[in-house]
């Protein structure tokens, strides 16, 4: 920008100031260009590992969903729980698709091996018959849950989904 002297007579032996050069805003020297560099590097891993660990984990939220839409007072719930809880370990492991009864309880303990619920032990915090009430109760009409058991199983399987064991780091919300 080229900068005139003022026309005026009183100004005219006025000499008009330098303007100096803008600061840049991208640092001239080599150390803080390695700082950014670095910086953006841990930003990118961070946010990559922050993905990666949504994407893995998305099917815990959309499990809880399915969930929380199962009536407890229609007379097929525990039906409609063990169908959302068939779709989750066979999203987990596909062999566990023909899995049911014991087996199926098992492999629920086995994916939580920190806090099992369904196998008898000293940690349990649910009647240790449920699970085998909870089968039973899908094949034989007869043997329907009760609408209390109906909301501790709900309630057990929402904690088994958000605290099983996934391969990676558990989720807490």
């Amino acid at each position: 920008m080229d900068h005139k002297p003022p026309s005026t007579y009183i100004l005219r032996e006025m000499v008009d100031v330098d303007i100096p050069e803008p600061i840049s805003w991208f640092p001239q020297t080599l150390g803080w260009k390695i700082v950014a560099v670095v910086f953006v590097a841990i930003l990118l891993v961070v946010i990559a590992k922050l993905v990666m660990h949504w994407w893995k984990n998305r099917y815990r939220g959309e499990a809880l969903q399915a969930i929380q839409q199962v009536n407890v007072l229609e007379p097929e719930a525990e039906y409609q729980i063990f169908l959302v809880m068939k779709a989750v370990l066979r999203y987990r492991d596909k062999e566990a698709a023909a899995l049911y009864g014991v087996d199926f309880l098992t492999t629920l303990d086995r994916m939580n091996p920190s806090n099992p619920v369904w196998v008898p032990n000293d940690r349990c915090h649910v009647d240790e018959h449920l699970g085998m009430q909870w089968m039973e109760s899908i094949v034989n009409p007869k043997s329907a849950l009760t609408h209390e058991q109906k909301q501790t199983l709900v309630s057990e399987l929402k904690q088994w989904i958000l605290h099983h064991d996934s391969g990676d780091a558990h989720v807490t919300c």
